[in-house]
């Protein structure tokens, strides 16, 4: 394991960070106007039904990248989609083994009997994707923004299939937008792949840390359910 990923395992499981992502493309923190949606599970019919979508825009653009999740699991995440089946390339484990996924019927392991406690102590890994999508128009972003929060969403009248309570969304390039708030990113590139995850703060000896493991940071926002969720306060 890479010394950068070993780092962010023993955050995670300190509680310092709520999860980061190992994407197959690094972000250019140069670059303005980045909406991206990356939820913890991504299916076939959620991916064309967010792409079938967004072909209403003719001024985006808009990119899949793939990347692997790592997330500190919470007894409400879902392991199971809409018709029952497993979420595809998903795994759970603790300390010392993967959880048997395939032997668990229920939709959340706190459905199925497991301690609160436990639970908290276990990472979720799964293969997925993100959309990135580049817009030179605030107010296109600021639409795309809003329809996100809302369809990813199991309350809402139009969501997308196998949708999940609480999306991750998040702005580069922007100061301020409507039921967002400001976070830090920060990003390791490597020759293959990068790593990168959002905080709101950090204590500095991690700054330090990081710092020297090469991540770089930028400002963003991300949406408010999120940050109020799975970043510190």
């Amino acid at each position: 394991m890479k010394k950068g990923q070993r780092l962010l395992e023993a955050l995670l499981r300190k509680d310092h960070i709520s999860g980061f992502n190992r994407p197959f493309s690094a972000y250019d923190f140069s670059e303005t106007s980045i909406l991206v949606l990356s939820n913890l599970h991504e299916t076939i019919p959620y991916r064309e039904a967010v792409l079938k979508d967004l072909k209403a825009y003719a001024d985006i653009c808009v990119d899949v990248h793939k990347k692997i999740g790592f997330t500190r699991w919470r007894p409400d995440y879902r392991i199971r989609d809409d018709k029952g089946d497993l979420f595809p390339g998903i795994k759970i484990k603790d300390k010392q083994k993967y959880l048997k996924l395939e032997d668990i019927q229920s939709g959340t392991l706190r459905e199925a009997g497991f301690a609160t406690e436990y639970i908290r102590t276990l990472i979720g890994i799964n293969n997925a994707y993100e959309i990135r999508i580049e817009s030179p128009n605030h107010n296109t972003v600021q639409g795309l923004a809003k329809m996100f929060i809302d369809r990813t969403n199991s309350l809402s009248l139009e969501p997308w299939p196998d949708d999940y309570d609480i999306p991750v969304i998040f702005l580069l390039g922007a100061e301020t937008m409507p039921d967002f708030l400001p976070v830090t990113m920060y990003q390791q590139r490597r020759r293959r792949d990068s790593l990168n995850f959002v905080q709101k703060k950090l204590a500095q000896e991690i700054e330090k840390q990081l710092e020297g493991n090469g991540f770089e940071k930028a400002y963003c926002l991300a949406n408010s359910l999120f940050v109020e969720r799975c970043c510190n306060q």
